[in-house]
């Protein structure tokens, strides 16, 4: 890590899991290193146990548990009444794929395996996780959202790409 700091970096890139980006949170705070660190989505939870080091960074999730969207709030609502904890973003990303699905077989009206394939493609839905729809290979185009962690919060600074 002294390494790195004698570099002057403008941002340290940190993409890996909570445990592991938590001891070099940790490292950079006891360093004094006065760097903007990012990571994605394996930092998902990250306030749970580092908040403290983890305050002013920045993240990249599918959703983040303080958007204000009317249906990322009816989600962590309902979520949090049937299982007595937050929702993170696996659970997010599992509820609108069964929304997705569960959408694309009403509109195929079947499960012909044909029928629902072109129907997913032509998915065009707002989820939880942001807006919806499928390129000619199959891929998700959906926008993802910038965290950053303050208060031991996660709060939105924006959200990039989708539709």
């Amino acid at each position: 890590m002294t390494k790195i700091q004698a570099q002057d970096p403008d941002v340290l890139f940190l993409p890996d899991y909570i445990a592991k980006v938590g001891v070099i949170l940790a490292q950079v705070k006891e360093m004094g290193f006065d760097v903007v660190c990012m990571g994605g989505d394996g930092w998902d939870g990250i306030e749970i146990d580092y908040a403290d080091v983890a305050e002013g960074h920045y993240l990249v999730n599918h959703y983040a548990k303080t958007d204000p969207a009317e249906i990322v709030q009816n989600f962590i609502s309902a979520y949090e009444a049937k299982w007595s904890k937050s929702p993170n973003a696996l659970a997010a990303l599992g509820y609108d794929s069964t929304k997705i699905m569960a959408d694309a077989i009403k509109r195929a009206g079947t499960t012909d395996s044909a029928a629902v394939v072109a129907a997913l493609q032509a998915t065009d839905m707002d989820g939880v996780a942001g807006h919806v729809t499928f390129d000619e290979n199959g891929d998700p185009n959906k926008s993802i959202t910038i965290i950053q962690v303050i208060g031991g919060e996660h709060v939105v600074a924006g959200k990039v790409g989708g539709n």
